[in-house]
């Protein structure tokens, strides 16, 4: 089978490549440094070619919901159309556990980019070819959202379950997926 992993270098997919590598699968690893730009839409198309399944873990980091709206429709939309041009290419999305009311909160941007990214694969991807994980916060993320000032850290004040990456991209295979 082959896959193209949207966003390959970051956090999960650093992880997720390597591992369906070493189940057989034919990985395209698309991310900015390949030329394939998901927000822009440059090289997603190209990098959909012949692939069974497109994974999207692309990620911005950011409290700033205009921000997160505008990365999260933009990269989902370039990546939905790029499957709708691969009759069959089914997609899967790698979204956040948090309730609706999370998502109308000003408070936090980053999920109202990500239900926003939900709606858009919802809308433009038949169901029988979209497949939607939502995972808890990741630990990796901490470093991704601290201020750091010489020798100290500071962490956005919020109340989090997370779960080590690993953790979160093996927990899928328990439930029957095939990946």
């Amino acid at each position: 089978m082959q896959i193209t992993v949207y966003g390959a270098t970051g956090t999960f997919g650093a992880q997720l490549v390597p591992q369906l590598r070493e189940r057989g699968h034919t990985v395209i690893a698309a991310h900015r440094g390949s030329g394939v730009d998901t927000v822009t839409g440059q090289g997603v198309a190209e990098a959909a070619e012949g692939s069974d399944v497109l994974v999207d873990c692309v990620n911005q980091v950011t409290m700033n919901a205009q921000k997160a709206i505008d990365f999260f429709s933009r990269s989902s939309r370039s990546i939905a159309e790029a499957a709708a041009e691969q009759p069959g290419t089914s997609v899967a999305v790698l979204s956040i556990a948090f309730r609706p009311e999370a998502a109308e909160s000003r408070m936090m941007g980053c999920y109202q980019g990500k239900a926003m990214q939900e709606r858009i694969f919802r809308r433009l991807v038949p169901d029988g070819q979209l497949l939607m994980f939502r995972s808890a916060q990741w630990f990796e993320l901490v470093d991704t959202m601290t201020v750091k000032a010489g020798p100290l850290r500071f962490v956005p004040k919020m109340r989090v379950q997370a779960l080590a990456v690993t953790e979160a991209d093996s927990s899928h295979r328990h439930r029957g997926c095939p990946t």
